[in-house]
């Protein structure tokens, strides 16, 4: 947020300024902040001028004047102007026109990189007062007889032929129009371009991803995340802190607290193995089911609840505690928690259910994996009938795979030989993994019998005499096969 806030604001000022849409990168024609930069410009330009035109017509007086040894005042009238005067009216002249050549530059480059609409209103405010500031000094520090002295004083009559007026206009038209180009083409416009340039680099291109550097691996991780945003759709934790922040009694509907700070940072970095291990029951059966062991425990109820809700919202399914009806959202890769929550509704439990997900790392917790041993351990060791918990796990396998690697795999040149393994073993049954070409995943390299730790449990639980666990079991092959064997 500390760095989000000062760009948004800028996104904002620019797009004010520019008179640019959320989605605009091309300004068009009537820009808000251009057109009144360049009135502040012309305006302040205008204010130097009117000194440059005091000086010159002052000069022009003083040129018109006789000269004399000493300076006389006749009726109110200047007649003669003697040389130190004359001197020193000249060098204020110069002094003059440099300071006000001065501010006419500096003000117009202050004025031509201000990006913001009220900024240029009070800086045009400021610049304007500093124009007035010798007229300030002659009305507070200069005697009361001076100043009435140089209010008596005639006007100096002067020639003003036609030709010049005309000279003059054509003149000030010209110094017009520059006034106008000219700050354009060396401010307006490049900071038009820098606005629109800055704008596109936080803005423009594909911003639906965000990346973080592994330094163990060496890699750039990106993930890819939504197109837009609807604002109307709360996120989880925003419903969770929403819900909690004027809840008056009664246990946190969304979030766990925990009990010390280092809890608190051992929780949010614990992954879904390591909760996984920590549920020392399988949480459905044992606690969120009526008669269970735990059920309306006044500790845990209110941290799997919590937990419950979380695991459906988060799906995008109404918020309840129950595993009913939720059977169709078990399969999803992004299930985690409500695999965790209803191991039993979502075939942790079972161990003839498809094997996808199946594991720790995806939710089954540790003590539905123990029921589920157990359950193996009064069955047979031989395979399974090749049913609709066969062909519901190969026909998720491409699905499984793009969801584990973030890519879609059917366009991998491995993919043909992958999906032809996938074609044989959904044909021939347990008895294909028995043949050696097609006893290995393609892409992990993994043995479908001994199963991937973050995929799918072992294919050995369903086809354990095709799996060699009859004859040799391994640590992968289901307890009943080991009995057997050690009998």
């Amino acid at each position: 947020l500390i760095l989000s806030t000062p760009q948004a604001e800028l996104i904002d000022q620019i797009n004010s300024f520019l008179g640019l849409g959320p989605t605009d990168f091309e300004p068009g024609f009537l820009q808000p902040g251009i057109l009144f930069c360049s009135l502040c410009i012309l305006h302040w330009s205008l204010c130097v001028y009117k000194e440059f035109r005091s000086v010159w017509l002052a000069l022009e007086a003083v040129i018109m004047t006789p000269r004399a040894s000493r300076s006389t005042i006749i009726e109110n009238r200047l007649s003669s102007l003697s040389t130190p005067r004359l001197v020193i009216v000249l060098m204020s002249f110069v002094l003059r026109i440099a300071i006000a050549s001065i501010m006419l530059v500096a003000g117009v480059n202050w004025l031509g990189r201000t990006t913001s609409i009220t900024e240029l209103m009070l800086n045009a405010v400021a610049l304007n007062g500093i124009m007035d500031v010798d007229e300030l000094l002659f009305a507070g520090f200069i005697p009361v007889s001076v100043r009435q002295s140089v209010r008596r004083l005639e006007p100096i009559k002067m020639k003003y032929s036609r030709s010049r007026s005309q000279c003059e206009s054509f003149g000030l038209c010209l110094l017009l129009g520059a006034t106008i180009l000219v700050p354009y083409l060396l401010y307006l416009e490049p900071l038009t371009a820098g606005m629109v340039s800055i704008k596109w680099e936080m803005c423009g291109g594909n911003q639906t991803f965000v990346v973080a550097n592994n330094p163990e691996s060496q890699q750039i991780v990106g993930y890819r995340t939504q197109e837009a945003r609807n604002d109307q759709e709360p996120t989880l934790i925003e419903i969770a802190v929403d819900r909690h922040k004027f809840q008056e009694d009664g246990p946190p509907e969304y979030i766990f607290f925990s009990a010390s700070r280092t809890l608190f940072n051992a929780d949010i970095d614990e992954d879904m193995s390591g909760a996984a291990e920590r549920a020392p029951f399988c949480i459905e059966t044992d606690a969120l089911r009526p008669g269970a062991p735990f059920y309306g425990d006044l500790v845990i109820e209110p941290i799997i609840h919590a937990r419950m809700r979380s695991a459906l919202v988060v799906l995008g399914h109404p918020p309840g505690t129950s595993c009913e009806n939720i059977t169709q959202l078990c399969s999803r890769p992004d299930a985690r928690l409500l695999r965790l929550m209803c191991g039993d509704t979502c075939g942790c439990t079972d161990p003839f259910s498809s094997p996808w997900h199946k594991v720790p790392s995806q939710g089954c917790s540790n003590g539905c994996n123990i029921r589920t041993e157990n359950i193996l351990a009064t069955q047979p060791c031989e395979d399974q009938p090749t049913g609709d918990v066969w062909k519901e796990f190969w026909d998720g396998y491409a699905a499984a795979l793009a969801e584990f690697y973030g890519q879609n795999v059917s366009r991998a040149v491995i993919w043909p030989m992958a999906s032809n393994v996938m074609a044989q073993l959904r044909v021939t049954g347990c008895s294909g993994l028995g043949v050696p070409g097609l006893q290995v995943e393609m892409i992990t390299q993994t043995p479908w019998c001994q199963g991937h730790d973050r995929l799918f449990r072992p294919l050995a639980w369903l086809c354990p005499r095709s799996c060699g666990c009859a004859e040799n079991p391994s640590s992968h092959c289901p307890v009943n096969c080991k009995a057997n064997a050690s009998g």
